[in-house]
């Protein structure tokens, strides 16, 4: 059994352990996770950490802001008038197909939107293909647990997008994952989204090594 990967402090920067290096990219990318809030919303916490370049230039309240802000404007979108429309959108994806298949309560779009409007509530994977879905982006879990990707967030058939890495620890908690480019006593510098052709190949490929079932381009 491996150690307990407990949540890290918020801002905390830990590099990951041993016991999970290679398990989304080659040992020879140094990666680490973030502690973030972790009181319903981690997860919207981590896209923002992964997807603004100023997050840690942001003080407290900013960044608890903009999770909270995020999750809330997806239920506005989905309770506006466009929500019926972009929801159709969205279910006709086969990512959304299958899971919407696999549990009955993500087919009605009123749980969805009382899910996102919950900040108590953790994101499930019909909310996370969703966001990614919503956002344009590929989005990578490390299962802390099991020390291996986490299959079925990938949309089938769909080529290579900009990606972020999330950690799923104790699996129940959501933490942003960076590559850490250069370091001093004074500053970290960390790659927070995957934007280099090269480095999203290495991440699609070790998750297709890993989830053989799993229809990329």
């Amino acid at each position: 059994m491996q150690p307990t990967i407990e949540g890290l402090p918020r801002n905390a920067i830990e590099v990951l352990p041993s016991t999970l290096h290679g398990t989304v990219m080659s040992d020879k990318y140094k990666l680490v996770r973030v502690g973030v809030d972790g009181e319903g919303s981690c997860f919207f916490h981590s896209v923002c950490y992964l997807t603004n370049p100023q997050y840690c230039n942001w003080s407290l309240n900013e960044q608890k802001e903009c999770g909270e802000n995020l999750r809330k404007s997806i239920a506005q979108e989905l309770s506006g008038d466009a929500g019926e429309a972009k929801w159709a959108e969205f279910s006709q994806t086969p990512i959304a197909q299958r899971l919407i298949k696999r549990d009955v309560k993500a087919r009605s779009l009123k749980n969805v939107i009382g899910w996102f409007k919950k900040p108590s509530v953790w994101a499930n994977e019909i909310m996370i293909a969703y966001v990614s879905w919503k956002m344009n982006i590929d989005i990578v879990f490390i299962d802390a647990v099991n020390t291996r990707v986490y299959c079925d967030t990938l949309p089938e058939n769909q080529g290579a997008r900009n990606t972020i890495i999330v950690m799923w620890v104790e699996q129940e908690h959501f933490e942003p994952v960076a590559v850490l480019k250069d370091y001093t006593r004074e500053h970290v510098k960390l790659l927070t989204m995957l934007k280099d052709p090269a480095m999203i190949a290495e991440v699609r490929k070790t998750y297709k090594e890993q989830c053989p079932k799993a229809k990329l381009n």
